[in-house]
This record gives C-alpha cells, sequence and structure tokens, in this order.
C-alpha cells in the first residue's frame, strides 16, 4: 500500500448492503448506503448502478483537481 502524505488524497467509507423487498413481498432488491467517515453523514442508493455513478465522480473529481 503506497504510503500517504496528503489526508486530502485519501477517503475513507463505510459501506452498507442489504436486500429489501417490494411492497408486495415479491422482490428482493440490494440497496446500498456509504457513510462518508470525515464527513460524518450518509447517502443511500438505490441500486448499485447509482453507487458506482456516485464513486466513480468523487475519484473523477479528485483527479481533475490534481492536474
Amino acid at each position: 500500500m503506497p504510503e500517504e502524505t496528503d489526508p486530502s488524497s485519501s477517503r475513507t467509507y463505510i459501506l452498507r448492503c442489504w436486500l429489501e423487498r417490494d411492497p408486495k413481498g415479491q422482490h428482493l432488491t440490494w440497496r446500498f448506503s456509504l457513510k462518508q467517515v470525515a464527513e460524518g453523514g450518509w447517502l443511500g442508493f438505490a441500486d448499485f448502478d447509482a453507487l458506482e455513478y456516485f464513486l466513480r465522480a468523487q475519484f473523477t473529481q479528485h483527479g481533475a483537481e490534481d492536474e
């Protein structure tokens, strides 16, 4: 693991995943939430695609700031 020298180049999240049933109890859907440890808030995601989109945006945004 590379040595971290700049705290702003690191992010720490707690990922929570769970199965949720629809109102009729027939279909299961994965749900996700991330806790941003530094900020302390939780973000909810209705599906994996939304979670992936958020994470990609976080890392793409960070990389663009370095250039």
